[in-house]
C-alpha cells in the first residue's frame, strides 16, 4: 500500500477553490441566458456571481501559480 503522507500544498488548495470559483460564475451566466432566452426573471444575485466570479477566479489562478513557484524554488 502507498499512502501518500505529504499533505496537499497550499497552492493545490487555491487551484481547486479557483476551479470550483469559476465552474460556479459560468455556471450562474449560463443561467442567466436561458433566463433571459425564456423570458424568466431577472436575478440580480445570478448577475453578481457572473460578473465577479470570473475575475476571482482568475485571481485565486494567478495566486496558487505564485504559492506553487515560491514552493518549488524553496526546495
Amino acid at each position: 500500500m502507498n499512502k501518500r503522507t505529504v499533505a496537499p500544498s497550499p497552492s493545490r488548495w487555491v487551484m481547486i477553490a479557483a476551479a470550483a470559483v469559476a465552474i460556479i460564475s459560468v455556471l450562474a451566466i449560463v443561467i442567466i441566458l436561458a433566463l433571459y432566452a425564456t423570458g424568466g426573471p431577472e436575478l440580480t444575485i445570478l448577475y453578481w456571481v457572473g460578473l465577479y466570479g470570473l475575475p476571482l477566479a482568475f485571481a485565486l489562478l494567478v495566486i496558487g501559480v505564485l504559492l506553487h513557484v515560491r514552493a518549488r524554488r524553496r526546495g
